[in-house]
């Protein structure tokens, strides 16, 4: 099974990676992973969803992408993610300990937009979100990959309005 640890620094953000990026090859070293640095980012587009997409691309090639945010440090007594079962989810829901409603403003813009484009097998409940998941660290496989398909342009648009 082929496994990729990838992270997203551009710019400044490159500077975050000179203290991550050692941590994180000496995992990928240590559980057979491949590190893939995803070093650029299309003009005008937002960082978050741009990495997202990338994300769909490397599952393509990848039977499993362990995503790490450039500013995460990753201890050296980790587990070994791999070793989780496939076909889950795994990320950091942060719903029960965020105290912003997301039934107003931008959390429900974003939601209804991300309803619009997301699979049907993946819109459990169009009314409210039952998880908000932290994008800066996931192990997705590739039962996941429509999840992180590139969003409509009618969508980008919507949410930078």
């Amino acid at each position: 099974m082929r496994s990729v640890l990838a992270t997203f620094a551009y710019g400044d953000y490159q500077r975050i990676g000179e203290i991550t990026f050692p941590q994180m090859r000496r995992y990928v070293s240590n559980f057979g992973l491949v590190f893939h640095h995803i070093d650029w980012i299309e003009p005008g587009r937002m960082p978050s969803w741009f990495w997202m997409e990338q994300i769909h691309g490397l599952l393509s090639d990848y039977d499993r992408v362990f995503f790490v945010s450039v500013d995460c440090i990753i201890r050296p007594d980790a587990i070994n993610v791999l070793e989780l079962p496939t076909g889950v989810f795994y990320g950091f829901d942060e719903l029960p300990f965020d105290d912003a409603p997301l039934n107003e403003g931008i959390g429900l813009k974003i939601w209804e937009h991300a309803m619009a484009d997301w699979p049907d097998e993946f819109a459990e409940n169009t009314d409210y979100p039952k998880h908000l998941y932290n994008t800066g660290v996931m192990l997705v496989d590739k039962s996941h990959q429509k999840l992180f398909a590139p969003v409509s342009n009618e969508t980008r648009q919507g949410l930078q309005d």
